[in-house]
Parts: C-alpha cells; sequence; structure tokens
C-alpha cells in the first residue's frame, strides 16, 4: 500500500520544474545545462533520468512535474527507484519516446550511477516497474529476465518493521 504519485505536464516555459510536494521543494532546471546538484540532492533523481534520456538522442521538451510518496526514505524500500521510474514512464508517456520498461529501468539505473553517486543494481528498478500484485518476482540479473510467481497470503501476512536503522546503498 506504498507508492508514488506524479503528475506531469509539457509547458511552454523556458525551463523544466520539478515539485517534491513532501519536501515543499522546486527546483528548476534548463535541459540544455543539466548536471548534478550537490550529493544528497533529491533534485538529482530528476535530473539524471532526464541526462540519461538525452543521453539515449532521445529528446524531450521542457516539463513540470510534481510528486508525493509515501515509501520511506532510507528503509530499503525502493524510494529512489520508484521515483526515478515514475519521472522516466510520465517522460516517455507525454513525448512518445518509444522505451520499453526494460530501457526505462536501464536509464533509471544510469541515473543512480551517474547523478546520485550510487553504483547500484538493477534490482529495484526491475521490481518497481514489473511488480506484480500478491505475486513474488524472481529475477535473474545476468540474463534479465525475471517471473512472477503468483503468492497467497490469505492465511499469512507480511509485516513491514521500521527498525529505524537507516538503509543507504551510498554508504557500500
Amino acid at each position: 500500500n506504498k507508492g508514488i504519485y506524479a503528475a506531469i505536464q509539457k509547458t511552454n516555459a523556458n525551463t523544466s520544474s520539478a515539485y517534491a510536494l513532501d519536501k515543499d521543494s522546486l527546483v528548476s532546471f534548463n535541459l540544455d545545462t543539466i548536471k548534478p546538484l550537490k550529493e544528497g540532492s533529491w533534485e538529482n533523481y530528476i535530473l539524471g533520468v532526464v541526462a540519461e534520456i538525452k543521453n539515449r538522442n532521445k529528446v524531450i521538451g521542457n516539463f513540470n512535474i510534481v510528486f508525493k510518496g509515501d515509501i520511506p526514505g532510507g528503509a530499503g524500500m525502493s524510494s529512489s527507484a520508484a521515483l526515478e521510474n515514475s519521472v522516466v514512464f510520465g517522460l516517455n508517456e507525454i513525448f512518445n519516446l518509444g522505451l520499453s520498461k526494460e530501457e526505462m529501468i536501464f536509464i533509471s539505473q544510469k541515473a543512480e550511477h551517474n547523478y546520485v553517486g550510487v553504483n547500484c543494481g538493477i534490482m529495484d528498478q526491475y521490481a518497481s516497474m514489473f511488480g506484480v500484485k500478491d505475486n513474488a518476482l524472481l529475477l535473474d540479473c545476468r540474463t534479465i529476465k525475471a517471473k512472477p510467481f503468483k503468492i497467497d497470503f490469505k492465511h499469512h501476512q507480511l509485516i513491514l518493521i521500521n527498525t529505524n536503522v537507516k538503509h543507504s546503498l551510498s554508504d557500500s
């Protein structure tokens, strides 16, 4: 029951903007001069996705995005992957980029590598993009093939416990 919600639109403005509703924080940027901001900035997840789309010679115009999520940051639940995937998915839709879900997860991963500074694999992005309700996802990261397995939780409960121990891939 946790997720991220994003609204995205094209704009005729000279810049693009991203607004993190949870943080009451806005960033505006020029698509032609994108570069990472200070380390640890939420903005780098957005900027990285845009930069990696452009690195694939895809053309996007200016846009505005607003987002809010309730996936706990730093809890090992892939809040960053969810944000990256929502941005690339939204841009793919409004600019008709023709990206497959597989291409989108690699864009999200590269954003994490090149803008956030986390040399992560694809598991978080893949689970966020391909997860199926009431299924476990078996992902072979060598072949990038996955298979969902239906799980019947009628007689079981999963409990998510917040230990308040922060999980940070960037520390590893």
